[in-house]
């Protein structure tokens, strides 16, 4: 959020769920509130493999979740997909 305000405007956001400074359901909520910044594609990469969480992130606005480990190719593609 703070390299966002700074005027970074990225073209995908991956983020965890559990973070130092902030939660990654937060996160999503805040940016896909935001008309400047909700169409920001935003991806979850999580340990957290609940078919609950994934559908309440899903629900929030996350537009993919994928659960560590992870296979680098496989979120490559997911990157490209949603971009």
């Amino acid at each position: 959020m703070r390299k966002v305000s700074d005027g970074f405007f990225p073209d995908v956001i991956i983020t965890d769920l559990v973070m130092p400074d902030t939660d990654g359901r937060v996160l999503v909520t805040q940016f896909k509130a935001s008309k400047q910044y909700g169409r920001i594609p935003i991806i979850i990469l999580s340990s957290l493999d609940s078919s609950i969480c994934r559908s309440d992130l899903l629900k929030l606005g996350a537009d993919d979740y994928i659960t560590k480990p992870f296979n680098p190719l496989e979120l490559e593609v997911r990157i490209k997909k949603l971009l």
